[in-house]
Order: C-alpha cells, then structure tokens, then sequence
C-alpha cells in the first residue's frame, strides 16, 4: 500500500503597519531569585526604535528598570524588588533634636505566595499604547517567612537562649524600635537603609542632646528600671540599640531586618566588647493644662499650668501668656521640637493643644472656650483688600500645614501653640 502524505502551507498576512510589543519572558511559569542576572526577551513591529521597561506587583508601579534602552528583544537585568522606600524627616529626640537618616521602608512580603504577582511591562518610549505586559512571574526573594526561618536557624546554631516576640520587618530595625517605636513613636529604620546608604551613628543625639544620660552599671545588673536603655557601638558589626526588661542583663531588641526579640544581653550577632546604658535626662514626661482660654480686641491670652521633662522647650509653671490673634493664626513652622501656631478661623470652638509635628501630643489636657472674637482695627496703612488677602493667605499655608501632619493629629477647631522656655510663644 502506498503511503500519503499530506503537506499543509500555513500562510500568516502581518500588517506593513502593525505596531505591537509582545514580552516572551518572563512567563507566567517563570521563578528569578533575587539579585540574579534574568534576561528580559521581547518581539515587537513598527516601534521607534527604543522601548522602557517597568517592573510592577499586582498590577502596582513599583519602578523603572531601564527608561530607554534600544529596541533589540534582549535586555538582562539584575533581580531587584525595587522597594518604595522614602526618606522620614518627622522624627525627633525628647529634646526636640531631629533625628536624621530615618526611613519609611516597604515591608517584606508575607512569604513565597505574596511574591507569584509580579509583572513586566515593555512599551515604545514614543508612544506608550505600543506595549505588553508579562504574564504574572514569582520572584523568589527574602520574605517575612524567610527572615524568621533564618533568625531561627542562627539562634540554634550558636545555642543562644533567645524567644521570639515579633516577626520579621524591614519598616525598622533595633535603633527605630529601642528609642522610637517603643516608646510610642513612630514605626521607622533609623540608620543605615538596608536598601541605600544612611548613618552609622544616627541614633547618638538621644544623648548627645541630652535626652538621655549615660549610666555606669554592671549590664548584668541592669534593667528597665535603673538603665533602660542600651547600646553597642560597634564599627565593624554595626551599632546595635535595646531595651533593658525587668530581668537584670536581660534585652529585647529588635535585629536589623530580623525578629524582635528577648535574649541575654551577651548573646547578640553583633560586638558586645563595648556597651553604654542611658536612662531619661529627667523621667518621664508629665501633662500640663491650658486654663482661662480668652480672645478679646485680637489679643489671645491663657495661663499654662505646669508641664515639665520636655527637653529644651517646655511650659513653665503656671505662666500666664499672651499674644495677638492675628500672629496665632499665622501657621508659624516653629524649629525646636517642630511644633506649629495655627488655627482654623472658620471654627467656633478654639482649643490649645501642644504637639510635635510627628502628631504626639505634649499638652494633653484642655480647656475648651467658646469666644467671641472682637476684630482688631486694619493696622495703619493696610487697605481692607490687602488685609483680606492675607486672611485668605495664612487659611491657605495653615490647610497645606494640616495636609502635611499625620491623619491623627489635627482635627478642625484646634488651635496648635508652642511653648518655649522664655514663657511666650513665637511671635513674628
């Protein structure tokens, strides 16, 4: 019998004018480590030539791998996250010192399952609609999970007596939870970024300013009560920052990117050869109280019970201040402990509350008043117009003031005044 073959010609019409992009890796099916060297392939028709390539989770932005590179199929990349990670300019000492080299890092995600959604996007750096984007890869990198897993392993290896009380973070490490987390501050790495560049010593202006003094104390005898605080300037392994618990020589901290936790003072991946404990200057901080609240011909005046332990700025027993309305409404920035003058002039409740610009309340009680507030004259040669639009000024600087402050610490109403050591707030 003779055998027939059937040959079958399968002819393809492209368009002379398609313009398209379609990305051939990564696939869906596709795993790239971390830091890995991955090559990015691609087919296209009727660009200009050069096309940019983005890096996306979830369908979210996350950064730019190359903003223009030549339109060849190929580029290789070297495995990046690409974290969105930002400067924190709000953080300060007790004294009011802002603390520099503070930083708002991504977490990590939760573990393997939370890394499966990341997508490359490639298009025409000319016309943006000519693009394509991957298929959902996994890129396989340090996660919560991970991080915890190789704690663990460290603790077993050396034998260290050390329990777990916190998981993995990369949004603050040992100086960020040991002098600000812990003490109801704000969640932030202070320091060296893990991701690019910082200070070694950024957390020494908590003594250094004087909100904390140094104490000379056996650290096996130290805890909470009498050194809270301790600190391991090391060069060479990196800084390290805890606190002392109720058991003497006993630490919890917080290491690096790792898991917070308890342990022997000793018993730390980190040179304990140096140590130093600090305590508060003065204690901790008491409440002081606004009393007597009163606007009456455009002159503020209170009386500001006693409030003490606030550094180099506090309000003094039972001064009564003064000024005029017109300057407490001006939203002035006020630099030591970067507090704020303002207020809302629409409000009919006028409150005195003191605050850092972190949103932390040093004023914590208030006395209320509603006010009938007497316009004071135009000053001499200021036209009504002129006056009306400074009104209009300072309502507009005092919105872009409140938009700026944490969502916590501001409500409409309030009136924010600093205190300082000479009894009288800041005038201009």
């Amino acid at each position: 019998m003779r055998a027939t073959v059937a040959i079958f010609l399968i002819l393809v019409a492209v368009d002379a004018d398609a313009q398209l992009i379609n990305i051939t890796s990564p696939t869906s099916s596709s795993s790239w480590l971390l830091n890995s060297h991955q090559e990015i392939t691609w087919f296209s028709l009727g660009t200009s030539g050069f096309v940019a390539i983005e890096l996306y989770k979830g369908g979210q932005y996350l950064g730019t791998i190359n903003s223009g590179t030549s339109d060849d199929g190929s580029f290789v990349w070297t495995v990046n996250p690409m974290y969105q990670d930002s400067p924190n300019n709000f953080i300060h000492t007790p004294n009011g010192t802002s603390v520099t080299h503070t930083w708002n890092l991504q977490e990590y995600p939760q573990d393997l399952y939370d890394c499966a959604d990341y997508q490359i996007r490639v298009y025409d750096i000319f016309d943006s609609f000519i693009e394509d984007y991957s298929g959902q890869f996994t890129l396989d990198q340090n996660t919560i999970e991970s991080q915890d897993a190789d704690a663990l392993d460290l603790w077993q290896v050396f034998g260290w007596n050390v329990s777990y009380d916190a998981p993995s973070s990369r949004q603050y490490n040992c100086h960020g939870w040991a002098w600000e987390k812990s003490e109801g501050g704000q969640t932030v790495w202070i320091g060296v970024n893990i991701g690019d560049g910082g200070e070694e010593d950024a957390e020494d202006v908590y003594w250094t300013d004087g909100s904390y003094d140094e104490v000379s104390i056996d650290p096996w005898t130290a805890t909470a009560s009498n050194a809270p605080k301790i600190n391991y300037p090391d060069p060479v392994t990196g800084n390290h920052s805890g606190n002392m618990t109720g058991t003497p020589g006993v630490v919890q901290s917080k290491w690096g990117p790792y898991p917070l936790c308890t342990h022997p003072w000793t018993e730390v991946p980190y040179t304990y050869n140096n140590w130093a404990h600090y305590t508060p200057q003065d204690g901790p901080n008491t409440a002081a109280s606004v009393q007597a609240f009163k606007v009456e011909s455009g002159v503020a005046s209170w009386r500001a019970e006693r409030q003490v332990n606030v550094g180099t700025w506090s309000v003094l027993s039972t001064d009564d201040l003064s000024a005029e309305w017109d300057t407490l409404c001006g939203a002035i920035p006020y630099n030591v402990g970067g507090g704020y003058s303002a207020r809302v002039p629409e409000a009919e409740y006028y409150r005195l509350i003191e605050r850092e610009t972190t949103g932390r309340v040093l004023t914590h009680q208030t006395v209320s008043s509603r006010s009938v507030v007497a316009p004071a004259p135009p000053s001499p040669g200021v036209s009504l117009e002129e006056r009306a639009r400074r009104i209009d000024a300072r309502r507009a600087y005092l919105q872009s003031v409140i938009d700026s402050l944490p969502p916590s610490s501001i409500s409409s109403g309030e009136t924010i005044v600093c205190y300082t050591t000479s009894g009288s707030p800041p005038i201009t």
